[in-house]
This record gives structure tokens, C-alpha cells and sequence, in this order.
């Protein structure tokens, strides 16, 4: 996609010393954590504030077997905080209090969830494992767990004035080319446009064998945070510093901060590559590089 040596690119790459680069931690690495212990699903957070610095969003996994899911949980309205969902093994449903009775929406892999500020919860509801990759915006977090966490007493939510969770279903959101050049495909689930999200966004990446994104920068200037996870395939990421360009290799399992310097990543393998994406703050100011 790229030769050898660095490229000349304009708008000029961004290329500071003084900027962290890529950080990739593999889920391996990272221990579960009990969040909901009534539920008994597991959770993994990949990218924080606690080890990558992240200021606007995080991202992880959260894993429950059937019959296990999460707990009522509330993602406060005055805090704005949101929720985004993307199934990526099995199936479930989410159930949330409104108007006084409780309501169920089942989703099922490939499916995205914008959560809201209605009380809510998952749960498995198939024969096999349930994963969801998640993450949540505005940074620091306020969730309240009934029970466990930030829970003051005051109650569920149910008003009938919040919007219930909206579901996303894969075959109704179109893969579209968002990179011609490298080839880079997109499934834009929950964004402004789709869900009215206000802080962030989510997605999956698809990259063809040989095929990626294209030299791109997500500004300091603005924070933008871009967090990504490698579902399945493999590939590099590729950034510039210090006047060179410097490879990243990925695997499943990783998930990588790209900061903020010059970068871009290719499948190096021979499937697809399928990269779940959030991002943050809204709106967006991904600097596209030509060359």
C-alpha cells in the first residue's frame, strides 16, 4: 500500500517526538473484573483512563455465559453518559424499565445497542457464550449499579420521557467503502446520524486481504481518541515518528490507542479483517493525508 521510506503527505504528517505512540494491549493480559455480581457476567476493560491515559472514551469486553448477564444499571441522563454496544458472539436480550413495567429487546451477534438512560441490563438467552464489546462516553465514568456502585438509593429510571435503547441490526446498516484508496470498509451502527449519540461513536472495520486504511491522523488539537479491537485477522499498524515509519503487528485479541501521530493499518493475512472501532469526542476531525 505503502513503499519504504517516509512519505510526503499533505496536509504534512504529524510527526512530534513529544507524542505517545500506538499502545496495544492484548485481552490476555488483562484480568476480568466483577461489575455485576448479581448477574455473574465478566467484564474485561481493554483501554482506560488506568492504562492507556484515555480522557473521552474507554473499551472492553464484556463476557456472559447463558443464563448469566449483567445487573440493573443506569447510565446517568445528567452526567450524559452513553453507552454503545456490538454483539460479537451469540445472542441475548436486553431488558429496561419504562412507564412502570419492564420491556425486552433481543439482539443477536453483529446487532450494536446505544443503551440510553433508561435502567437496563443484559442477559444471555442462547445455548452458547455471549461477548459484547462496549464502550462508554463522556470519560470519567458515572454509572450507577444498583446495589453495588454509585447506588445512593434513589431509585430505577423508567421515565417516560428518556428514550428506550435503540438497536442496530447488522443487515440494516450498509458496508460502505470509507477509504477508497486503501480499500477500508465501514459499518457506521451507532453514530450522531443513526442513534443521536452527542459524545462518541462506534463501528466495524472490514479490510480485505492486502487492503487498509490510509495515512490519517486523529488531532491532538480536538483529543479525538480512535480504540479499536481485532475481532478477527491480523495485520500492522503502521505510524511515523521521528522522521521513519515504525510497524505495529496485531493479532486477534489486541486492541490498540492510536493516538495521536500519522498512522494507518493493513490486513497482512489471508481473511478478512474485522476491526470493531469507538471514538471520541463528537464531532469528528480525522485529518485524510494525500500523497
Amino acid at each position: 500500500m505503502n513503499g519504504e521510506g517516509y512519505p510526503t503527505l499533505k496536509p504534512p504528517a504529524v510527526d512530534s517526538p513529544d507524542l505517545k505512540p500506538p499502545v496495544l494491549v492484548h485481552r490476555d493480559d488483562i484480568k476480568e473484573r466483577v461489575f455485576f455480581p448479581q448477574g455473574g457476567g465478566r467484564t474485561k476493560y481493554l483501554l482506560t483512563e488506568e492504562n492507556v491515559g484515555c480522557k473521552y472514551i474507554n473499551m472492553g469486553l464484556f463476557y456472559a455465559d447463558p443464563g448469566q448477564g449483567s445487573q440493573w444499571h443506569t447510565h446517568p441522563q445528567a452526567a450524559e453518559e452513553e453507552e454503545y454496544l456490538l454483539a460479537l458472539q451469540g445472542k441475548g436480550t436486553m431488558y429496561y424499565k419504562q412507564g412502570g413495567r419492564d420491556h425486552a429487546i433481543e439482539f443477536k451477534e453483529g446487532d450494536a445497542i446505544f443503551t440510553g438512560h433508561l435502567t437496563h441490563y443484559v442477559k444471555n438467552t442462547g445455548t452458547g457464550p455471549l461477548s459484547i464489546y462496549f464502550s462508554i462516553a463522556p470519560l470519567p465514568t458515572k454509572t450507577i449499579v444498583y446495589g453495588v456502585k454509585n447506588d445512593k438509593g434513589l431509585g430505577f429510571v423508567d421515565s417516560v420521557n428518556l428514550k428506550p435503547p435503540q438497536v442496530v441490526r447488522l443487515e440494516d446498516i450498509q458496508l460502505i467503502v470509507t477509504a477508497p484508496r486503501g480499500g477500508l470498509k465501514n459499518r457506521r451502527y451507532l453514530f450522531p446520524e443513526t442513534v443521536g449519540s452527542k459524545h462518541g461513536r462506534m463501528g466495524i472495520a472490514l479490510e480485505e486481504p492486502e487492503m487498509g486504511s490510509t495515512w490519517h491522523t486523529h488531532p491532538k488539537e480536538i483529543g479525538e481518541e480512535d480504540l479499536f479491537y481485532i475481532h478477527k485477522g491480523k495485520g500492522v499498524m503502521v505510524y511515523l515518528q521521528g522522521g521513519r515509519e515504525h510497524r505495529i503487528p496485531f493479532k486477534e485479541g489486541d486492541a490498540i490507542h492510536s493516538y495521536h501521530l500519522t498512522n494507518y493499518t493493513k490486513n497482512t493475512g489471508t481473511e478478512d479483517l474485522w476491526i470493531p472501532f469507538s471514538g471520541a469526542p463528537y464531532p469528528q476531525g480525522t485529518t485524510r493525508h494525500e500523497w
